[in-house]
C-alpha cells in the first residue's frame, strides 16, 4: 500500500469533520455515533482513530471548523451600526440552519462540560467568536463614541458574554424577545460607557 502524504491524510481528517457536522446538523449530538460519522464520510473506524483521539476530540474540531468557516461579519464603527449589527445577528438566528447550528453547540458544551482533557484550538474558537466584538469596540473608541473604562479585553469578554447569554434566553423565552434586546442594548451601553451624542 502507498505511503499517505500529509496533503492526503489533511484532506481525509477534513472531509471527516465536514461529513460529522452534516450528521450532528441533521440528528443531534446524542444521536450521531462515530458509527453514524464513518457511514456518511465512507471511512472505516479505524480511519476515523487514526485522526481522532475519541469522538469528543472529532466534535470539537468539527464545530471549530464549522465556526472559523463563517463569513466574519464586518467591523463597524458607530453605535447605531454596532446596534443594527446585533439586531440582524439575532434575526438570522430565526432560520432553521442558524438553530441547528445554535442547538448543537449547545449540546456540545453540555458534553465538554464532563470531558476531562484539553481540546486543541479552543483558544481559536473564542477569538473567533470575540474578534467583531474587539474591533468594533476599538472602532467606536477610536470615533469618541463610547470610553471602555474596563479596558478593550474585558469589555470585549464582557460584550461577547451578555451577547450570548441573552441570545440563550431568547431561544427559550420567545415572547419577551424584543424586550431582552432592549435590555441587552442597554447593558451594553453601560458597560462600554456610551457618550452621549454631543458630549
Amino acid at each position: 500500500m502507498p505511503k499517505r502524504n500529509a496533503a492526503y491524510m489533511e484532506g481525509q481528517r477534513e472531509h471527516i469533520l465536514r461529513k460529522g457536522l452534516e450528521c450532528m446538523l441533521e440528528k443531534g449530538l446524542a444521536d450521531t455515533s462515530i458509527r453514524d460519522i464513518c457511514s456518511s464520510a465512507g471511512v472505516s473506524i479505524g480511519a476515523f482513530y487514526t485522526h481522532f483521539a475519541d469522538r469528543q476530540e472529532a466534535v470539537f474540531a468539527a464545530c471549530a471548523l464549522d465556526v472559523m468557516s463563517q463569513p466574519k461579519t464586518p467591523i463597524v464603527g458607530t453605535w447605531a451600526d454596532y446596534e443594527a449589527q446585533l439586531l440582524s445577528t439575532l434575526e438570522q438566528a430565526k432560520a432553521l440552519h442558524v438553530r441547528k447550528r445554535l442547538r448543537l453547540s449547545y449540546q456540545f458544551v453540555g458534553e465538554i462540560a464532563v470531558y476531562d482533557r484539553p481540546l486543541p484550538g479552543v483558544d481559536d474558537v473564542f477569538k473567533y467568536y470575540t474578534y467583531w466584538f474587539r474591533g468594533s469596540l476599538q472602532a467606536m473608541a477610536e470615533a469618541g463614541e463610547i470610553e471602555m473604562p474596563l479596558g478593550l479585553e474585558r469589555t470585549t469578554w464582557l460584550h461577547a458574554k451578555l451577547y450570548y447569554g441573552t441570545i440563550h434566553i431568547m431561544i427559550i423565552d420567545k415572547a419577551r424577545q424584543q424586550e431582552l434586546f432592549a435590555e441587552l442594548v442597554a447593558g451594553l451601553a453601560l458597560i462600554a460607557v456610551r457618550r452621549s451624542p454631543g458630549s
